[in-house]
C-alpha cells in the first residue's frame, strides 16, 4: 500500500496542534479555578485566618440557613484593637473594680497581652509576676476582651444584645492551667445569668463544656452543662456557637449542633455583653505545672452576633 507522506505529515501536524490547543484550554480552566479552591479551603475549620471581614457577603452563621440581620462583628483586621468594640478589663461582679477575677484564678489581665495582626486577635498568657492596684502579687499575666462595662464603670458598654446567634472562630492552647473561654455576662450588673459559649480546660483539649447559669434565689445561681468530646482543638481552627432564644439556648461547633437547653422558664430575657478571656489557674482547671509551656495563646479569627429576621 502506498502512503502519502507529505498528507500524513499535516495530519500528525494538525492533531499536535490541536492537542496543544486542549491543553492551553484545560490550562486556563485550571488557572481560573485554583484561587477559587484556596478560598474554599481556607474557609474550613482546621485552617488559619479567614481573611477580609463581611462587609461585602455578609456571611450567615456557619451551618445555619434562612434570613439573619447581622448585628455586630469584629475581623480583627488592622493592627490593634478597635476599642470602640472592646476594653481590655471588665467589671467582676465579685472581686470589683480590678481586672483579676475570682474563682482563686492565678492571672491579672493586662492590655499588653492583647494583640492584632493578620487578620487575628491573640490573647497571650505570660509566666510573668506583677503587682496590682489591689495589692495583691499574681505570677501570670494574660488578655480578655468584653464589649461590657470597664471595671471602673457600669455605663460604658460598648455592644449588648437580647437573643441572638453568637460565633467565634479560634484556636485554643493546650497545657495544664489554661481556660479559655467565650461567654456573656448581663448588662444589668446583676450575676447570674451567663451564657458560656465554650469552657476548654487545657489538659483536656478535646472536651467542650458548654454551660448555662441561671438565677435560682442563691448568691451562686443555678448551673446546667453538658460536656462534648470531639477532636483536639488546640490542633486547628473552629467555630463555636450560640443560638440564644426564647425558648432554648442551642450550642453549635463547627456548624452542627450539639446541646439545648430548653426550660423557657429559666432562660434569661436581660441584654447581656460578650467576652473572651484566657485564664489560668483556678479552683477547676488547677494550676500549671512544669509542663504547661508559656506564652500561651488564644487566637481568635472573628467575632459575630446576628439575630433572625
Amino acid at each position: 500500500m502506498l502512503v502519502n507522506t507529505a498528507s500524513l505529515f499535516r495530519e500528525r501536524k494538525n492533531h499536535s496542534h490541536l492537542s496543544r490547543l486542549r491543553i492551553m484550554r484545560a490550562f486556563r480552566v485550571f488557572l481560573l479555578v485554583l484561587p477559587l479552591s484556596f478560598v474554599l479551603a481556607a474557609c474550613q475549620s482546621g485552617v488559619g485566618p479567614s481573611g477580609s471581614g463581611p462587609s461585602a457577603s455578609n456571611p450567615l452563621p456557619v451551618g445555619q440557613t434562612g434570613k439573619w440581620n447581622m448585628l455586630f462583628h469584629d475581623e480583627f483586621d488592622g493592627n490593634s484593637l478597635d476599642t470602640s468594640k472592646w476594653t481590655t478589663c471588665y467589671f467582676n461582679f465579685k472581686v470589683g473594680d480590678g481586672c483579676d477575677h475570682d474563682q482563686n484564678e492565678m492571672e491579672l489581665y493586662q492590655p499588653d497581652n492583647v494583640s492584632v495582626n493578620n487578620g487575628v486577635l491573640t490573647l497571650q498568657a505570660e509566666k510573668k509576676t506583677v503587682n496590682a492596684s489591689n495589692g495583691q502579687t499574681y505570677n501570670y499575666t494574660s488578655g480578655m476582651i468584653t464589649t461590657g462595662p470597664t471595671s471602673d464603670s457600669s455605663d460604658d458598654t460598648r455592644f449588648s444584645f437580647k437573643y441572638g446567634y453568637m460565633e467565634m472562630r479560634a484556636k485554643v492552647p493546650a497545657g495544664q492551667g489554661l481556660w479559655p473561654a467565650f461567654w456573656t455576662l448581663p448588662t444589668n450588673l446583676k450575676w447570674p445569668p451567663e451564657i458560656d459559649v465554650f469552657e476548654i480546660l487545657g489538659n483536656a483539649p478535646n472536651v467542650i463544656n458548654m454551660h448555662y447559669h441561671y438565677p435560682n434565689g442563691t448568691d451562686d445561681g443555678g448551673d446546667d452543662g453538658v460536656k462534648w468530646t470531639g477532636p483536639d482543638f488546640s490542633a486547628g481552627w473552629h467555630t463555636y456557637a450560640v443560638d440564644w432564644e426564647p425558648n432554648a439556648i442551642t450550642w453549635y461547633v463547627d456548624g452542627v449542633q450539639r446541646r439545648t437547653y430548653t426550660d423557657a422558664s429559666k432562660i434569661t430575657s436581660n441584654p447581656m455583653y460578650l467576652l473572651a478571656n484566657l485564664a489560668v489557674g483556678g479552683d477547676w482547671p488547677g494550676s500549671p505545672n512544669a509542663s504547661t509551656q508559656f506564652p500561651a495563646q488564644f487566637q481568635i479569627d472573628y467575632i459575630r452576633v446576628w439575630q433572625k429576621q
